[in-house]
């Protein structure tokens, strides 16, 4: 299904500017393979930007999202098996 224009812009914008966000974190040398909060925080940008790369017909990027965010769960499930938190966050992170 096309979007109308005015919603398209709108969410390219939307993903240029998660885009932009994960730039000014990775910028702040987060450490989400030891930090929680870090990794958390990583995560959700991940996900809005899967989530709207695909809207925008961009799925490579989403793809590429979708990668880091499972990556960042798997190697914290290797850290805590068995974590409640982390199960859930990494049952979320679609498998590509």
């Amino acid at each position: 299904m096309r979007l109308p224009r005015c919603i398209g812009g709108k969410l390219d914008r939307a993903a240029e500017i998660y885009r932009e966000l994960l730039d000014k974190l990775i910028a702040s040398q987060p450490d989400p393979e030891n930090d929680l909060m870090d990794a958390t925080v990583l995560s959700r940008v991940y996900e809005a930007i899967a989530r709207l790369s695909l809207q925008t017909g961009k799925s490579e990027q989403a793809k590429a999202a979708s990668v880091s965010r499972l990556k960042l769960w798997e190697s914290w499930s290797r850290k805590l098996p068995n974590n409640p938190f982390i199960r859930r966050e990494l049952d979320a992170a679609p498998a590509s």
